[in-house]
């Protein structure tokens, strides 16, 4: 039985159909968003759709053991199926930290408290992405 982690690119298409408000607030502080999807935003900052994936597939997976969906063993198993050549071993909650430290060391570069503020003002992902910045 597969596990529930969304396929990335079932998920990109979800997310690149719901468009963006142009302005969020989280913690007191205004945030001006373009009108990118989130995907449209990563490929505009040079981001490959094998980066885009991997990002995406990671920020799904760890809300999905957030809700107590899949384990760490689920997660580490899919996103290594998906993505071979990636440097990806989870073996504790997720944090901002840690998610910091799988983009750099798989060399991906992007502005991460914007990448989840961008997830957060659309909905996606919503409450992670606000447990992920509140400890920025």
């Amino acid at each position: 039985m597969d596990s529930p982690v969304l396929e990335a690119g079932v998920l990109r298409q979800l997310i690149c159909e719901i468009k963006r408000k142009n302005v969020i607030l989280i913690g007191g502080v205004d945030f001006f968003m373009e009108k990118f999807t989130v995907c449209e935003w990563m490929k505009a900052n040079g981001l490959t759709e094998d980066e885009i994936n991997f990002i995406e597939t990671i920020i799904t997976s760890t809300a999905m053991q957030e809700s107590g969906l899949v384990s760490n063993k689920n997660i580490n198993s899919k996103v290594n199926l998906l993505f071979p050549n990636r440097k990806f071993y989870l073996n504790e909650k997720i944090n901002y930290e840690i998610l910091s430290y799988f983009l750099t060391e798989n060399e991906i570069s992007i502005d991460l408290k914007e990448l989840l503020n961008r997830y957060y003002s659309q909905g996606i992902c919503k409450e992670h992405c606000k447990k992920l910045l509140a400890k920025v």
